[in-house]
């Protein structure tokens, strides 16, 4: 069975589905980027790794919203959303916004998906802080009270040691997936196969499973 399919902006983010495999993705490549770090105030280089994903004593890194997606003049994609971290168990568990740009791509014939040259972007924004104590000198001067700056963006890239994404299986394989007309279109082929067990029919596919 093949189906291609076009999904716009509004329709990522309307559905659950693909708003939520998009966000499993992103969160992907976020979680290689914290475990850097947490080996590193471990002293895992000296010690070797007390812990694996699995374990409760793992870092946490969860995606919670995707609030915005864009598109870039080269085909790119820009996430934007809050992300939930916590280093260790005993450390407090931060939320806060991100904008991650990176491509969409498979790997080894359409059989993993998963995001490729990664790049986070730093925020510069005012605090609110200062914005609250801007406002209040001018109308105590009684000057018009000026906008809000926009935010500015600076990207730097992710280097990943290794690809990650998601295994689609066996029967499963996308044989191609692209941005164009400011919608993300894609052709993928599955197979499902009919089967029986203690007297009920079904049919069997593929689900997709995540690779570290």
């Amino acid at each position: 069975m093949t189906v291609n399919a076009q999904f716009s902006r509004e329709d990522i983010l309307r559905s659950t589905l693909l708003n939520t495999g998009l966000r499993l993705l992103v969160e992907r490549v976020l979680k290689k980027r914290v475990r850097p770090i947490r080996d590193f105030v471990d002293g895992a280089v000296f010690y070797g790794r007390k812990w694996n994903m699995a374990s409760k004593a793992a870092p946490l890194t969860e995606v919670v919203e995707l609030s915005d997606i864009e598109w870039t003049k080269d085909n790119k994609f820009i996430f934007t959303g809050r992300v939930r971290v916590r280093a260790s168990p005993e450390s407090p568990t931060i939320e806060n916004s991100f904008k991650l740009r990176a491509r969409i791509g498979t790997w080894d014939g359409g059989k993993y998906i998963g995001i490729i040259d990664p790049e986070l972007a730093l925020i510069l924004e005012c605090p609110k802080a200062w914005e609250r104590n801007i406002h209040a000198t001018f109308r105590r001067f009684k000057l018009g009270v000026p906008k809000r700056p926009r935010p500015r963006y600076t990207y730097f890239p992710l280097p990943l040691k290794e690809k990650t994404g998601y295994y689609l299986g066996e029967d499963n394989m996308i044989k191609s997936i692209y941005i164009k007309d400011e919608a993300l279109k894609f052709e993928i082929s599955a197979v499902v196969r009919p089967g029986r067990f203690l007297g009920s029919h079904y049919i069997a596919f593929t689900v997709p499973q995540r690779t570290y």
